[in-house]
């Protein structure tokens, strides 16, 4: 499922790159939020809709210097989103 359906590569490359992140990272505090309230089903959706911006920045972020660490951090997250009942660890918040 696309949550964001109506944003486009093109208008999330207009907002600045540190906002971008700081939207993803929201979506993990909710993940982190809803583990710690047992609703797991909730942990995955947060992750979902983080994985789905995080792409988009990447794409968006082909000739970035810290492409790398974005391709990192994805799969920090995707790790999350495998495991949801398991404690979401620190550095899954930063790239």
């Amino acid at each position: 499922m696309r949550w964001h359906a109506r944003l486009s590569a093109e208008t999330w490359a207009a907002h600045p790159l540190e906002e971008r992140i700081a939207m993803v990272q929201n979506e993990i505090s909710r993940a982190r939020h809803a583990q710690e309230t047992g609703y797991y089903g909730s942990v995955r959706l947060a992750l979902e809709r983080a994985l789905e911006l995080l792409d988009l920045t990447i794409e968006t972020s082909i000739r970035e210097p810290g492409l790398r660490d974005l391709l990192r951090w994805r799969d920090r997250i995707a790790r999350a989103y495998l495991f949801p009942e398991d404690k979401i660890p620190e550095d899954v918040a930063q790239p």
